[in-house]
């Protein structure tokens, strides 16, 4: 029996072991970037945005669409999980074979490093994938402890081979081996928890199921393929039209943005499963859209604003510092940060509610966008222009969803949180960049900068504490029972 309480205190947890997870995933690159170097920085950014793609290629079941599935057909879970994992392992091991034939017979001498780093991000996608299954049950302890295994295995295939010397193949090599081993662990602890190990590994593989999920799911398949692209294309574009130098100066700025899109990843993680259960309500799903905005929007601004006044310093620190030269890319890219989020969670209703035909759309618009700023951009400013691409496909693929999100009424609500909250960052940046030229030392800066923002975003009432309740609420919001004098406990399984 587990109380609300526990619950929610379980949902925190699980919160804060992602966070850590993705940290640990960052840091792998800070070693990386440290050992061998921009050029070979670039290199390895250029190989994983490719692999990348490709992993989105063959990604039959999107990782929201299995974790939807299960929380809506709960008597069929074993069944649906094991068919996805068998087909996994199939598509890898055709996959893999393919793509070492095209890069052998394009790129003889890059075959190591395209394939480790294929099977290392197919690795951690199936990783977290099945993770759904006990995301799906609201078993977040459990999801907390293959979390921090994950990233602890992850952190040790990174420093390990940097140690010893070995080659960056060498390292990302490791990287892949140890995505085995966490599949394992969250394999068991789903046995635990309503998968039978046993009875997953003896359950037929319907391939007929997997070209009906295909035919069912194309439309979110596409928009995948096609966020992917639009995400990813833009280091391709530095290194084929600046080289790898540029490549991994791009790269350190986009790893950084992806390290702290952390934060909406974890909301989406965790508020997921009572998105799909509670998208038939409109209002419900418009408070969730509203008050989730809201509490991004700031978010983001605020990280993009320490990395702002951060500047040179920070990238150094984090990356090295021969990466001091990435700062003015890193600069424009983290100001993406406020319109992916948002989107990300505006994805999260229109996948709940099945339009995946409408993602499809509206992503691909982002990807033609994407290709004509790359190519218009990366020729003259490099690094910096690549960033700016970003920027600007960002905040077209978030209009595109929230007009597409506009029956709930809360579009020009989101709007006018995202112009007020840019004022009041654009303020902070202004501050903070005359101080800096007043010889301010660098932790004034960014102490002053930060409370301008905090008092600017109190000041014009972007966000309230009552916001901060509202938005816990619907993560956890009361369970319907007839009224009892002593506490509520909810059955196993109940969520």
């Amino acid at each position: 029996m587990r109380s609300l309480g526990k619950l929610s205190q379980s949902a925190f947890v699980f919160s804060a072991a992602e966070v850590v997870n993705r940290l640990i995933n960052l840091i792998a690159m800070m070693i990386a970037s440290r050992h061998y170097g921009v050029a070979e920085f670039g290199r390895l950014g250029v190989a994983l945005a490719l692999t990348a793609i490709l992993t989105i290629m063959t990604r039959f079941i999107a990782p929201a669409s299995l974790t939807r599935e299960l929380c809506l057909r709960p008597d069929e879970r074993v069944p649906v999980l094991a068919n996805y994992l068998w087909q996994r392992l199939a598509v890898m091991l055709v996959s893999t074979g393919l793509l070492a034939v095209a890069i052998a017979v394009s790129q003889p001498e890059r075959l190591g490093l395209y394939v480790c780093c294929y099977l290392y991000l197919y690795g951690i996608e199936t990783v977290i994938t099945s993770r759904g299954g006990i995301i799906a049950q609201e078993r977040f302890r459990e999801a907390s402890i293959s979390s921090v295994a994950h990233s602890l295995l992850i952190f040790a295939a990174a420093y390990v081979p940097v140690r010893v010397g070995w080659p960056l193949e060498m390292m990302v090599a490791a990287l892949a081996t140890v995505q085995v081993l966490a599949l394992g662990i969250v394999l068991g602890l789903s046995s635990l928890h309503g998968y039978p190990l046993k009875g997953m590994l003896r359950q037929p593989v319907n391939w007929g199921d997997m070209w009906l999920d295909l035919k069912r799911n194309r439309a979110l398949w596409l928009a995948g393929l096609f966020i992917a692209g639009y995400a990813r294309l833009n280091v391709v574009f530095c290194q084929f039209l600046q080289g790898d130098y540029e490549a991994g100066l791009f790269t350190a700025g986009q790893r950084l943005f992806l390290g702290l899109g952390l934060v909406a990843s974890v909301y989406q993680q965790t508020t997921y499963p009572r998105m799909v259960r509670d998208v038939a309500d409109r209002k419900q799903t418009g408070d969730y859209m509203e008050l989730s905005g809201r509490l991004l929007v700031v978010t983001g601004q605020f990280l993009a604003l320490l990395t702002t006044l951060g500047g040179v310093g920070l990238m150094a620190a984090i990356w090295g510092r021969e990466f001091g030269a990435s700062s003015q890319a890193a600069r424009i890219l983290v100001w993406a940060l406020t319109f992916n989020f948002v989107s990300l969670a505006s994805y999260n209703i229109l996948v709940a509610e099945h339009r995946f035909r409408t993602l499809m759309w509206v992503t691909l618009a982002g990807l033609v966008v994407n290709i004509g700023a790359n190519a218009g951009l990366v020729s003259a400013f490099g690094a910096v222009g690549a960033a700016s691409a970003t920027v600007l496909t960002e905040a077209f693929v978030l209009a595109g969803m929230l007009l597409a999100l506009a029956r709930y009424g809360r579009t020009l609500t989101l709007a006018s949180v995202v112009v007020r909250s840019s004022v009041v960052s654009a303020a902070a940046v202004a501050l903070g960049s005359g101080l800096t030229r007043l010889g301010a030392p660098p932790t004034v800066v960014l102490l002053l900068g930060t409370a301008a923002f905090l008092a600017g975003v109190r000041a014009t009432r972007i966000i309230r504490r009552r916001d901060l309740v509202d938005v816990y609420r619907r993560l956890m919001p009361e369970p319907k029972a007839a009224p009892s004098a002593s506490p509520v406990d909810l059955p196993r399984g109940s969520h």
